[in-house]
């Protein structure tokens, strides 16, 4: 596969269905794996350590095969070196479901062959988080949507939503009839979008507001 900023870069892709992300990129396995001009810094996800710490950004251009995605999200993550990384470096990153799920995909395995065909998901563009609020859920049942992290700067912690934040309500709709997949969806619709959430904090109610900004 190829990646396309000012320059074309080859790189060696892991392919994890499992892997809720777009792209991953391990920047120390090759000098040409740098950040883009445009990144936040952030928990990327949860590992086996617990959550990786790295930048999101976007790449102009993947490329697989004769197909291109344009302005996909990435993570950028440094590879531990305290981990063995014998098979790591053998790869630069992870290609996650999120551009997977944008083809048809059949695997030859006898042949060691891979065969792609774009769906009806290809050209749609990729969207992130515009709120800037990391959510985990918790509660015996995963019932409980907590705010883990929310970024510096961000609509979210310009309106004083706090790490430990619980979500009662969010737009009149509450959090009983909501995921963090369904909050995830919400927080990545269009710019200027107004979102009002009550939240929980310390056993008191708290309501704030705010509106959805592009952060990469």
């Amino acid at each position: 596969m190829e990646i396309f900023g000012d320059t074309a870069t080859n790189v060696r892709l892991l392919m994890d269905s499992g892997a809720s992300t777009s792209l991953l990129l391990y920047t120390d396995t090759s000098p040409e794996l740098k950040l883009p001009p445009n990144t936040i810094k952030g928990q990327l996800g949860m590992g086996l350590g617990g959550f990786l710490e790295g930048y999101l950004g976007r790449v102009n251009t993947l490329g697989v095969g004769e197909l291109e995605m344009k302005d996909v999200i990435t993570n950028f993550h440094e590879v531990n070196h305290g981990a063995d990384t014998t098979l790591l470096f053998e790869r630069n990153g992870i290609l996650g479901n999120k551009v997977m799920s944008r083809f048809y995909i059949i695997f030859d395995y006898p042949r060691e062959r891979l065969f792609l065909k774009p769906n009806k998901y290809f050209k749609e563009k990729f969207e992130f988080d515009k709120s800037g609020l990391v959510l985990l859920a918790t509660g015996v049942r995963l019932n409980q949507i907590r705010v883990h992290d929310v970024i510096e700067g961000s609509p979210a912690d310009e309106a004083g939503v706090k790490p430990g934040d619980v979500i009662v309500r969010a737009n009149s709709l509450p959090s009983s009839f909501m995921t963090v997949e369904y909050m995830h969806n919400l927080l990545s619709k269009r710019e200027g979008k107004r979102i009002r959430l009550v939240l929980s904090r310390n056993g008191e109610k708290v309501k704030v507001s705010f509106r959805l900004r592009k952060l990469i």
